[in-house]
């Protein structure tokens, strides 16, 4: 047995890091500790031991025979990691959270450092059963520019989207820190979209008729929207679900993005951990308390409200959309 087929067998060798020259550098996860974090970017330790590093050629026969790949996408902040976790059924589904292994490929497919085979492989890697679970992943939104990679290799797409405002929102609610990544992540998403870098340039311009401030960071933000809207599209008509049509009904939205994904799953089984999850946050064991999230988006709509409508304002004329294709419905018998 090679060392690429005995890493096959175990699903518990997670691939978590690339490196410059095409290699997977695996970790061996505590699968419980996996479960319960909600996020397997590295800020907190979910492995025992560090394992091998491989090339991803090795894997190749092996991932020719993979199961279907299954990506749960969305564009930060609109409640995909609730979403994340009512799909993740133990015994029936497994669900990857924002796995360091898809960041990482985001970036080497955004600087364009790898070939055909890297994604292909991590694809099918991520997409081993685990115990007889079925297992899909809801990528970092980081990893959005590799959306027209699963479109074109054949994935099961389910997309959770966000309207403008109450994307601004979000994001200015989370402080310098958050403002800071999605500048950081428009950015990323502008290599891998056509006219993306001129359109980064004009959201940050600043003229002396224009409120000081936080406007370019808003205008940028909403930049970085468009271009994850624009990636989506690229990937063809897909399910999706909006988030504030999930806030409001997040049974009915695990459902839609459950049959979307092709999930195993029943409507009893979801409700069952939307029971167990309800008054916890998504993201952690604290309590969840919906009417503070309310109070603090009042708060900064009162704050920032007129920046916000300034920057819409310059996204209509900008001609962001912040839109995507509808599938086809399919025909019904008369």
């Amino acid at each position: 047995m090679t060392k690429a087929q005995a890493v096959w067998q175990d699903p518990a060798l997670l691939p978590h890091a690339l490196d410059a020259q095409g290699r997977i550098g695996f970790v061996h996860a505590d699968l419980d500790a996996a479960r319960r974090l909600a996020f397997l970017d590295g800020r907190a330790q979910f492995w025992t031991t560090d394992g091998p590093l491989l090339p991803a050629r090795d894997f190749a026969a092996l991932a020719a025979n993979a199961p279907p790949r299954r990506v749960l996408l969305h564009m930060a902040f609109g409640g995909s990691t609730l979403a994340a976790r009512l799909l993740d059924v133990p015994g029936i589904t497994r669900v990857w959270r924002e796995p360091a292994i898809e960041i990482a490929l985001a970036d080497a497919i955004a600087q364009a450092e790898v070939g055909p085979t890297t994604p292909r492989v991590i694809d099918a890697l991520l997409a081993r059963p685990v115990a007889g679970e079925t297992a899909l992943s809801k990528p970092s939104n980081w990893a959005n520019v590799l959306a027209p990679h699963w479109a074109a290799t054949g994935a099961r797409i389910a997309l959770m989207t966000m309207a403008p405002r109450p994307y601004l929102v979000a994001v200015f609610r989370g402080g310098r820190d958050r403002i800071s990544y999605v500048l950081r992540s428009a950015a990323h998403f502008a290599r891998m979209v056509r006219g993306g870098d001129a359109l980064l340039a004009t959201a940050a311009q600043t003229s002396p008729q224009e409120p000081p401030s936080l406007l370019p960071a808003a205008r940028l933000a909403l930049v970085s929207l468009d271009l994850q809207y624009r990636l989506f599209a690229n990937a063809g008509p897909r399910p999706s679900v909006d988030a504030a049509t999930f806030k409001r009904d997040p049974m009915a939205g695990a459902m839609l993005l459950a049959q979307a994904l092709e999930l195993p799953l029943t409507e009893p089984q979801v409700a069952k951990r939307f029971t167990a999850l309800a008054d916890r946050h998504a993201k952690g064991d604290a309590p969840f308390d919906p009417a503070q999230e309310s109070a603090l988006d009042k708060e900064v709509e009162h704050h920032h409200g007129s920046v916000f409508a300034h920057a819409l304002d310059w996204a209509a004329e900008a001609g962001l959309r912040f839109s995507l294709p509808q599938p086809t419905p399919p025909d019904r018998e008369t």
